[in-house]
């Protein structure tokens, strides 16, 4: 997917496409399968994921996943999309024919509004709430000993000109 599909696929809110201590072990089972490359990009809104084309900013309903997803981030090193999984209240992915899977919550992160994401080129996920400072990186490197843990968070955006963070 090319870098105007890894841009599409930034989120604010939930039209765009993130306290309970549970372990989000690194998945039993393979992938999903990865997106392909084409022209267009994908937005998540609530279970609707949306292939929209960028030039004439026509837009199709693909599918629906099993549940309320935010902050969808494309993954360039697996090609599957990572996403906060608002219905079971931890982090999740989808890939080629939209198929989902639950990563649970990654220990040491709250449930909450997160609800601004992405996933940067090293194969971090980077999750933001609204209307506050919070923040949490998360490794999705495949094959990464840490995947699926929070390897940094913080409640300060201040760096780089950025302040409070908003959807």
């Amino acid at each position: 997917m090319g870098t105007r599909a890894v841009l599409g696929a930034l989120t604010v809110g939930s039209l765009l496409a993130g306290i309970a201590l549970l372990s989000a072990a690194p998945p039993a089972q393979a992938a999903p399968p990865p997106v392909a490359c084409s022209n267009e990009v994908l937005l998540t809104h609530a279970e609707g994921v949306w292939s929209v084309d960028l030039a004439t900013g026509e837009s199709e309903l693909v599918g629906n996943l099993p549940t309320e997803v935010n902050g969808a981030g494309f993954n360039v090193l697996d090609g599957n999309f990572y996403v906060w999984d608002g219905g079971s209240g931890g982090i999740g992915r989808f890939g080629a024919g939209l198929e989902y899977e639950p990563l649970g919550l990654p220990e040491g992160m709250a449930i909450g509004n997160w609800n601004m994401g992405d996933v940067d080129p090293e194969g971090f996920m980077w999750l933001m709430q609204s209307g506050t400072r919070m923040w949490v990186q998360i490794d999705v490197r495949p094959g990464s000993s840490t995947f699926g843990e929070v390897v940094a968070s913080g409640d300060d955006v201040s760096y780089g000109g950025i302040g409070q963070s908003a959807d």
